[in-house]
């Protein structure tokens, strides 16, 4: 019985992953924020709230990637807790928390992609932006002192919760859009835009 228990939460990412593995072309933006909201209202159902459980969002979208860049990579240790995926060419690298050196820090990006060992894009992914302006302007911030020592790099925001496009906050995202080279935003509640052609604008 313990054995059985054991392989319970393998079974429920390998579940999720053969679902990305076969929608990861048509699956909207929308249904993607779904899968994450969904999940913590059966949780809540369980034990009357979502808290105390992190990283599905991360999941969601690197296993989504993973299937858009190929899905055929071989897993090589970074560290003794840290993994990247490298395709079996060698060009494409993506991992998640892999460590971004700048200057004597070093930033750690919720995915990172590498092309012939060049980054080439980063994404950070918030449910809300619970800060507002201040979380936009930290991005962005720490985007311009990447861009500094890897030029050309492309940075995405993934928020997974809705926001009006008629409030002050969208305005002000899409301004330090248009003001900020390499930065973007993505919106993924109620957009019926398919993930895979939002992510492919800053993928190619």
């Amino acid at each position: 019985m313990v054995e059985k228990g054991q392989d319970i939460g393998h079974k429920f990412l390998s579940d999720l992953d053969e679902y990305l593995a076969k929608s990861w072309k048509t699956i909207t933006c929308d249904e993607m924020a779904d899968l994450y909201y969904r999940f913590f209202c059966d949780l809540k159902e369980f034990k009357g709230n979502a808290n105390g459980f992190t990283g599905l969002s991360e999941y969601l979208l690197f296993r989504a990637l993973y299937h858009r860049l190929g899905g055929d990579f071989e897993k090589v240790r970074v560290t003794h807790d840290l993994f990247e995926f490298v395709s079996k060419s060698g060009i494409i690298r993506i991992g998640q928390s892999t460590p971004v050196n700048l200057d004597k820090k070093r930033y750690y990006p919720d995915i990172v992609i590498y092309n012939n060992d060049k980054l080439v894009s980063i994404i950070q992914i918030k449910i809300y932006l619970t800060s507002g302006r201040k979380e936009i302007d930290k991005e962005v911030e720490t985007l311009r002192r990447i861009r500094e020592r890897y030029p050309g790099v492309e940075c995405t925001l993934v928020i997974f919760g809705a926001i009006s496009s008629a409030s002050k906050i969208a305005i002000y995202l899409s301004q330090r859009e248009k003001d900020t080279d390499g930065f973007h935003s993505l919106v993924l509640r109620n957009n019926p835009n398919p993930l895979s052609k939002e992510l492919d604008r800053w993928l190619s």
